[in-house]
Parts: structure tokens; sequence; C-alpha cells
């Protein structure tokens, strides 16, 4: 018996780590955007802290630590078999898992025990760059889900194409209802003044995990060439990572110093996007990006390589500038052409805001809560 749409869904989530990443990131997202409706959630995370921890304890899931050493130790069916315990002491009536990890011990989890325990899958990233080896287990645990959720459509063509038993389900990542709150002028003055931007103009931001798929390399190298012809311009780089020592001796090299500032991490309740003129993103890979998600719904003209789900998202000179990856003169070219013709920024920011609508919270939980309820058990 499925529960009634009147019902209040019990769901736990299986998370691989807290740490600030695009996978996490939606998972906590999705998180805050159930509880604020009242749905109960479990969480069984395989990392013990991180980041985002507090942001679960602050909307009260209960958090479950599974110590998962790998898949091919005893800790592995030590690991299902507490997920399942804990399961059936909470009465959930779905698992949902937001990492190949957790879509691998989900896939476990369901079909061990007597009663099946419903699982949908995620699928939110192109490629496998951590543990390619993980890919045969994942196309495996694809197939095994109730239903593998994916946020574009080519991961959707993807899915099919990798696990042909599979029940994919489009449902776009959600953005909260704060993400689309505009700044005036002022307070937009005030933002940049908090931050160390006052009386610079113009900026362009790139929020983004300073790790080497960001690629924020090639934006340094095609910085250069943007203030050859807008010297006034400044690059605003939000995030930290593994890089950020490497990447400022990058901008020092290059003499760009003064065009050039690592704010570090902003919260995304300080609406990090709002502080820049133009965003962009130069990734070598995305499955689908949650920082041109939140520059739209902030009313910002877009440029970005055109890699894995971006494409999904930007059309070329409809509502952003696409590029080719690796190009350093296209990307700089395309950035100019944003700069110097602010006619043609407004028109991508305007048809980028339409675009965004659809990644609204009340929109996208609405369409997840009607995939949950349909493979949720009583």
């Amino acid at each position: 018996m499925f529960p009634s749409s009147n019902s209040r869904l019990h769901i736990g989530f299986i998370i691989d780590a807290f740490d600030v990443g695009g996978s996490e990131l939606n998972a906590i997202k999705t998180a805050e955007a159930l509880t604020r409706q009242s749905f109960q959630l479990t969480v069984f995370h395989m990392h013990r802290d991180g980041p985002l921890r507090e942001r679960y304890e602050h909307i009260g899931a209960h958090l479950v630590h599974i110590p998962l050493k790998g898949f091919a130790t005893p800790s592995f069916p030590a690991v299902v078999r507490l997920i399942r315990r804990e399961s059936i002491h909470r009465r959930l009536q779905l698992l949902h898992s937001h990492c190949v990890y957790g879509n691998i011990v989900g896939a476990a989890v369901r079909w061990s025990g007597v009663h099946r325990l419903p699982v949908m899958a995620s699928r939110r990233w192109t490629g496998f760059a951590v543990r390619p080896a993980l890919r045969p287990l994942n196309a495996l645990a694809q197939s095994a889900a109730d239903a593998v959720l994916v946020n574009s459509p080519s991961l959707l063509r993807r899915v099919k194409s990798e696990s042909p038993f599979s029940n994919p389900q489009y449902v776009p990542n959600v953005l909260p209802d704060s993400a689309f709150r505009q700044l005036t002028s002022a307070q937009q003055q005030v933002a940049r003044a908090t931050f160390g931007l006052a009386d610079v103009s113009p900026i362009v931001g790139c929020v983004a995990r300073l790790e080497p798929v960001k690629d924020h390399r090639l934006l340094i190298a095609a910085w250069a060439l943007v203030i050859s012809r807008v010297p006034s311009a400044v690059l605003a780089i939000v995030g930290n990572g593994s890089l950020r020592a490497t990447l400022e001796q990058q901008a020092v090299t290059l003499g760009l110093a003064a065009n050039i500032q690592f704010l570090g991490e902003i919260r995304p309740s300080d609406l990090p996007h709002s502080l820049f003129d133009i965003c962009v993103l130069s990734s070598s890979d995305e499955g689908f990006p949650n920082s041109l998600l939140e520059g739209m719904a902030q009313r910002k003209a877009i440029v970005a390589t055109s890699v894995g789900g971006v494409s999904d998202l930007v059309q070329h000179n409809v509502n952003g500038l696409l590029v080719a990856h690796g190009d350093p003169n296209a990307l700089a070219n395309a950035l100019i052409e944003l700069l110097t013709q602010p006619a043609m920024a407004d028109r991508l920011a305007s048809n980028g805001a339409l675009t965004v609508a659809a990644h609204r919270e009340s929109v996208v939980v609405e369409t997840l809560v009607r995939n949950y309820r349909a493979i949720a058990r009583d």
C-alpha cells in the first residue's frame, strides 16, 4: 500500500559526507525543503563531521553514523544491518541515497532482509573521477533501485544507457525562495563593502570549490586577457579548496593580484552571487551547476564552459554564453562581450530569471514528493 497524499512521509537519506560539494549541497537543500513541509528525516552519514552537519542538526534531522570502511570489508554488511535496524525502528518508508557509495549501500539494504525497503538512488554527476572502479557497481545499484533521481535531461539519458533496467526520474535541483531575494543598490553596496569589494566595478564572480574539476586555472589565464580590455574589472573567487595557494600564486605570477580577490567561503544565505555583475563557471566537468542556477536567481548574466550538464541549463545567447572548455581566449572574449555590452547582459539575465523559476522550492518539492509516494511503503 502506498501512503496517502495527505500523510507526512518518514524518509531516510544516505550521504557520504558533510563536506561542501555539489551532491552534498543538493542533499541538504532537499532536506531543508522537506522538513519545512513537516516530513520526518533520518540521515545515515559515512563521515562524522563537516561544515554541513550543523545545517542537518538545525532542521532536527536524526543523524546516524554508518562507519563504512569499504565494500570488501566486514563493515559493509554491518552497515547494511545497521541501516535496516534503524529503518525498522524509526518506521522509515523509503531510503534516498545521494552519492555513489550511498547508491551501492542503498541497493544492498533494499535486497536484504524479508521486507523490502524502497530505495531512490541519485545521479547528479557525469564522471567518476574519484573512484572509476565504482562505475559498474553504481550501474547495478541504479538498476536495483526503485527509482533514480536525475537532475538534468542529459543524465536521464545517461542512466538509461548505463542501467537499461533502471527507472530514472527527472527532478530539478531545488532553490529555496531565499535564493531569489533581490538586493537594492544600497544593500548591494553594503554587501560588497562587507566582503572587501567597496568601490569596485565591474565585478565578475565565480562560486566554486577550488578543486581541479572547476578549472580556475583556465579562468585566471582568461582574466589576463579580460583586463587588457577592461582594466577596472575585478574577478571575485568565492570558495575554498586544495588549490587555493596554487591559484593565488598563479594570479601573482601573471600580475593579476590587484584584479583578483579570493573571498573564501560565503554562506548561501549571504547571497554571494548578488555581489557580482556577471557570473562565470570554467569547469572541466559538471553534473548540473548549482552555481549558475543561483546566479540566474540573482538575475545575473552567465558565462560557462559547455561541459556535462551545463548545456541542460544554459542556452547559448539565450540565457547565457557558452564556450568550449580549455580555450582561455574564448572564455575571455565572452566575458569581454558582456562587460562591454550591458544591454546584452541584461537580456541574458532576464531570460535566465525565467529559466530558473522551474527550480523554486515549491515546484521541485511537489515533483520530488510525488516520486517518493510512488515507491514508498506504508
